[in-house]
Order: C-alpha cells, then structure tokens, then sequence
C-alpha cells in the first residue's frame, strides 16, 4: 500500500468554505425575511393586527398552533429567550427569532 500523506487544508479550501457558508446565511435571512412576511399578510388578511394582544399571548398562542399541527408534539423554540439552536464551532451568532 503505497503511504499517502494527510493533506492540510489550503487558503484556496478555506476560503471556497467561507464563501459556502456566506451564501448559506445569506439564503437563511432571505427565506426567514420571505417566512416573515407570509406571517404578516395572514395577520393582516385575518385581521389579527387590529387587535391589541400582548405579545407573550401571541407566543403562547402560536406555540399552541404549532403543536397542534405537529400532531401533539411539543415545539422547540428557537428565539432569545430560547435555548439557541447547534451552531458549527466558532460560528456563534446572536440574532433575534
């Protein structure tokens, strides 16, 4: 068996992964944006911006919402009061929900 030596990394490696990892965040905020806002016209389709409700209400709400719809499964929450989901090593973001 002929012996292969480990090949480290190289700029050109690192930086093709950066570059992956950029449009990858950049499509998250885009889909989350685009998520946001299908959220907004059904609340103002059903009128629910009309309404003064407190926002923890919402939340809870929502969580109740998803829940049923998850078949009775409990709903991880992401957000700031959450625990934050896995982020890779070295990658730690602080972003609202």
């Amino acid at each position: 068996m002929a012996n292969r030596q480990k090949r480290w990394p190289v700029r050109a490696d690192i930086e093709a992964l950066d570059a992956q990892l950029a449009d990858l965040e950049r499509r998250k905020t885009q889909l989350r944006a685009s998520m946001s806002e299908r959220f907004a016209v059904l609340a103002e389709r059903t009128g629910l911006m009309e309404l003064d409700i407190p926002d923890a209400t919402l939340k809870e709400e929502f969580r109740a919402l998803a829940e049923r719809f998850r078949g009775g499964r409990p709903v991880q929450s992401v957000g700031s009061d959450a625990p934050q989901a896995r982020q890779p090593a070295g990658k730690e973001t602080a972003h609202g929900a």
